[in-house]
């Protein structure tokens, strides 16, 4: 059957070029004929995929074998089943656009330089690779409450009688951000915001006197704003000096030494003014075409065999500059005809890359036209129909059809009268649009929960949702009484600290993704209602600055005096009162010592209060064998009945305890000790059943 077969193509092809030979598929009388080429190459081997980014994923594979007789013309890599390119050189490819986190199959077939083509069956099995997910975003700054520094070193200059140049030196953010600009005042008034440490003041008045400061302001939100400079730099504007414009340029000249560019020339102005001339104006069709300094000029890209009108002005080096009438009459000239005849180059390395599942961005090489004129643009070719004509090296093709093939090529146009085109582009470029983008929300949040932890601030929670529309859940936007309070992009709670007390709130939650633009789901329903408990109140502040403490009571808890006495604004108390053993080793047992409370915190539940701490290094004496501890009593009742916070330097913890008839009880343990002759501060907010430390 072989033998056979072989015969028949061998007639066949013979027949074909002239006529067929009887018997034994010899050559015919009139000609030789050869057997065509019918098999394919061997199947890709060694297919190797990685991923070189969240978007671009890089095969390999080893060289195939054409045992055909001819030769390897090029390979087809399929992504998921789907032709995505014709690879024509070499046995890489790397496929780009791709979407971050998705899973993506690949094979690759060989096929040889046959009429028709003989393409081989695709590799086996499929070479699997995953891109790898976008990181996640940067958390949010801290809050920043402080002002920049004043502005220093503003210094004014009067460089017109309109215009006052100034500048000063740099401010810093104190609050941990950034300067984001300044604010200039003058007279008072405040006149610009600028991001610079200068600003030019225009518009002015001539011979006045005029005021000015500034301040700074940083990136927060809201934006803190630094005092203003004091004192006021003052500056007085000169009186206007030259308003005469030079005269106007005689002789001008005109010459078209090719179909595009006209040269020019004019005799030299003179300022009347008093000072000297700065420039010349050249107005093509009485609109400006350029300003020079020289009495000539030539003007390029203009149109062949075209009729063009020149005029000059002359202007001085006032400001602002004084410009003379135009020259009359016009000077007239026409553009010779171009002798191009001949196309410009093929435009050579033709790019396709569809961003979008409706837009394909094209780009190719700049071409040359031989003819002695210029490339005027390029026509774009869609599936071989002509789709638009640009004047760049680029173009965006819209309105495509999601997951479609699309085929590419260019040419370029002259500016010859008619124009010359170039051949187009070859090969085509083959090109796949994406499949439409995520436009579906995630999830609505579930299990919002609203707890009112203090008179001023609520406390959030919720389940994470799910973005179904294949991309990921970007953050949450939180509502309060219908309005967004704020978008919450990393974690799934939100503390708000904008609350007052004794107020009713509800709360709504929605989750938006990471598409462009954003999906939002529906809020979280129904709202969850909380309100807010009363604010206990009590203003009482105290700074011993004075040394009166008659206010305040003593307990010597441990049975040894204490010595609470005010030194410089700080209440002091240096006495060793631990009820520690002296030379045994520090333990973590409830220590006895001494307090100070104010009696007249005693009848109150709820409150809050603020203390600033420093404990004073410990005798040397007993440094080996403990570390005293340091702490704040509150909620005082009598010796065995009162609640305190305890810190240790030695052990580095800090336990919030309560005493009830005499009987020591821990609530809470925190690893947070203090350092000796280190300043820390201590807030307690007290409600009813709730202590926060």
């Amino acid at each position: 059957m072989m033998t056979v077969r072989t015969l028949l193509i061998v007639c066949l092809t013979s027949f074909l070029l002239a006529a067929c030979g009887g018997g034994g598929g010899g050559s015919s009388s009139t000609g030789g004929g050869s057997t065509p080429d019918v098999i394919a190459p061997t199947v890709p081997l060694n297919l190797s995929a990685m991923a070189a980014g969240q978007t671009q994923i890089t095969l390999g594979w080893s060289t195939s074998t054409d045992v055909g007789g001819g030769s390897i013309a090029g390979y087809r890599v399929y992504r998921d089943g789907v032709l995505v390119s014709s690879v024509t050189s070499g046995t890489a490819f790397s496929d780009t656009g791709l979407t971050p986190n998705t899973a993506y199959s690949y094979v690759v077939s060989a096929y040889d330089n046959a009429t028709p083509v003989n393409e081989s069956v695709r590799s086996s099995p499929p070479e699997s690779v995953t891109t790898p997910a976008p990181p996640p975003p940067p958390p949010p700054p801290p809050s920043d409450t402080l002002p920049p520094t004043v502005p220093q070193n503003l210094a004014a200059n009067a460089v017109s009688p309109t215009q006052v140049n100034l500048n000063w030196g740099a401010s810093v953010d104190a609050g941990g951000g950034s300067v984001a600009g300044y604010r200039v005042y003058r007279n008072g008034v405040l006149v610009v915001s600028v991001a610079t440490t200068g600003y030019s003041d225009t518009g002015l008045t001539a011979n006045t006197a005029y005021s000015y400061t500034v301040s700074a302001f940083d990136d927060a939100t809201p934006v803190n704003e630094s005092v203003q400079l004091s004192p006021l730099v003052n500056v007085m504007t000169p009186a206007p000096t030259d308003t005469s414009p030079p005269t106007v340029p005689q002789n001008l000249a005109t010459n078209a030494v090719s179909s595009t560019q006209v040269n020019l020339s004019w005799a030299v102005s003179v300022d009347v003014g008093g000072g000297s001339v700065a420039g010349y104006r050249v107005y093509r069709n009485g609109v400006l075409v350029i300003a020079v300094t020289t009495t000539g000029y030539s003007d390029t890209g203009l149109t062949a065999n075209t009729a063009y009108s020149y005029t000059v002005s002359a202007y001085d080096d006032a400001v602002p500059a004084n410009e003379s009438a135009q020259s009359s009459p016009p000077a007239n000239v026409t553009t010779p005809m171009p002798p191009d005849v001949n196309p410009p180059s093929v435009p050579q390395n033709l790019a396709a890359n569809a961003i979008s599942s409706t837009q394909v961005d094209l780009s190719w090489n700049a071409s040359v036209d031989v003819g002695g004129g210029a490339v005027a643009g390029y026509k774009v070719f869609r599936n071989g129909v002509l789709v638009t004509s640009v004047a760049s090296i680029t173009y965006s093709d819209t309105g495509l059809a999601a997951n479609t093939a699309y085929n590419y090529t260019v040419s370029a146009f002259d500016d010859a009268a008619p124009a010359n085109e170039s051949a187009q582009s070859s090969p085509p470029i083959s090109v796949t649009t994406p499949l439409p983008p995520d436009t579906s929300p995630p999830t609505v949040p579930q299990n919002l929960t609203a707890t009112a932890v203090s008179p001023t601030q609520v406390n959030l929670g919720w389940s994470a949702s799910s973005d179904i529309g294949g991309g990921a859940v970007a953050g949450y936007n939180v509502y309060r009484n219908g309005a967004l309070v704020v978008a919450v992009t990393a974690g799934t709670s939100y503390n708000d600290k904008s609350v007052i007390a004794s107020t009713a709130y509800s709360y709504a939650v929605s989750a938006f993704d990471d598409a462009v633009p954003s999906n939002e789901s529906a809020q979280s329903s129904p709202a969850v209602n909380v309100t807010t408990p009363s604010d206990p109140g009590l203003p009482v502040a105290y700074d011993f600055t004075s040394s009166d403490v008659s206010a305040w009571s003593n307990v010597n808890d441990s049975g040894i005096s204490s010595a609470w006495q005010v030194i410089s604004g700080e209440y002091h108390q240096s006495t060793d009162v631990a009820d520690q053993s002296f030379g045994t080793p520090f333990d973590q047992s409830y220590k006895l010592g001494t307090y100070s409370y104010l009696p007249a915190l005693m009848a109150l539940t709820g409150y809050r209060f603020s203390v600033d701490i420093t404990p004073l290094r410990d005798l040397a004496a007993r440094d080996p064998f403990d570390g005293q501890d340091a702490g704040v009593m509150f909620r005082y009742q009598d010796n065995n009945n009162y609640y305190r916070v305890s810190f240790s330097a030695r052990s580095s913890y800090a336990r919030l305890e309560k005493r009830v008839g005499g009987t020591f009880t821990t609530l809470a343990v925190n690893a947070r000790g203090y350092v000796e002759e280190q300043l820390f501060n201590l807030v307690v907010n007290l409600s009813g059943s709730l202590i926060q430390v």
